[in-house]
């Protein structure tokens, strides 16, 4: 049995709250992500009227020894048409209903809404082939990161080297959306979820599976955004979309990510949810 296999069977075995109130909206956090994508967007210079809506969507509620635990489906709505390839899972967990819907929706802020805005300004960016990649910061559950983990450009190129030639091409003026979740076991062989554009994607988790993944227990999960262009490129960084003076104005944003070799601690800068988001 796989990891996510154990982790949704945990989920599905707690005590169900009013019939786990299955695929209800959510207006509260509908209304906090979509202001939260507005106010991301709107920093990097996009029009107000261009900026989709978010509808939150319910799939799971539940409580367990005092603990809730909030299963969100964010739906990305753009002039009344569902951007289904752009739909994006998030799971909290609190101390009250209220705390693990918030956490939800904070996580989802981290991982889908900073790098869909830097796609929508074409600010920054990692450039492959006929692909730029804007990503998110990734995070770590378990044993500090350490190695290749560490370095954004190598764990950058790494990553988007073996997933690359996996993506199916995308219009111009699209964007698509690959979702990534690894865990890694002390002598196991790694495991993960891969998502590309709303779908499990096997080609994508067994390229990325191949790959010599850093000793330890823990899990990573980061969101990748992309665009097609027009000219193909060896791999290429372009200026980082993600700079202080640019994201100051932000309500809510992760900490800046460290360039040098050394890990960060997780317990020094560890989300309620429990990932460490560097």
């Amino acid at each position: 049995m796989t990891v996510w296999r154990l982790l949704a069977g945990l989920l599905m075995s707690v005590i169900c709250l009013a019939a786990c109130r299955a695929d209800r909206i959510l207006d509260a956090e509908s209304r906090r992500a979509t202001d939260a994508l507005r106010t991301r967007c709107g920093a990097l210079g996009i029009e107000a009227n261009s900026i989709p809506t978010i509808r939150a969507v319910l799939e799971n509620e539940a409580e367990q020894d005092g603990k809730y635990v909030s299963a969100i489906r964010y739906e990305v709505e753009s002039e009344h048409r569902l951007m289904s390839g752009l739909t994006f899972g998030s799971v909290g967990v609190g101390n009250s209903v209220e705390d693990a819907r918030s956490t939800a929706t904070e996580e989802w802020m981290f991982l889908f809404a900073d790098p869909y805005c830097a796609a929508t300004a074409s600010a920054g960016g990692i450039r492959l082939g006929m692909l730029t990649f804007y990503p998110s910061r990734p995070g770590f559950r378990g044993s500090a990161p350490s190695g290749w983990l560490t370095e954004p450009e190598t764990r950058h190129g790494r990553i988007l080297e073996a997933i690359a030639s996996g993506l199916a091409p995308i219009m111009t003026n699209d964007v698509g959306l690959v979702d990534l979740k690894i865990a890694v076991q002390t002598n196991g062989d790694p495991d993960g979820e891969c998502r590309v554009n709303g779908s499990a994607n096997s080609e994508v988790c067994n390229r990325l599976l191949a790959i010599v993944w850093p000793g330890g227990t823990y899990m990573y999960k980061q969101v990748f955004i992309y665009r097609q262009t027009s000219v193909g490129l060896s791999l290429r960084f372009l200026p980082a979309w993600d700079t202080p003076q640019r994201t100051a104005s932000l309500a809510v944003r992760a900490p800046a990510e460290s360039s040098g070799p050394a890990p960060r601690p997780a317990q020094a800068n560890t989300p309620r949810w429990g990932y460490a988001y560097n």
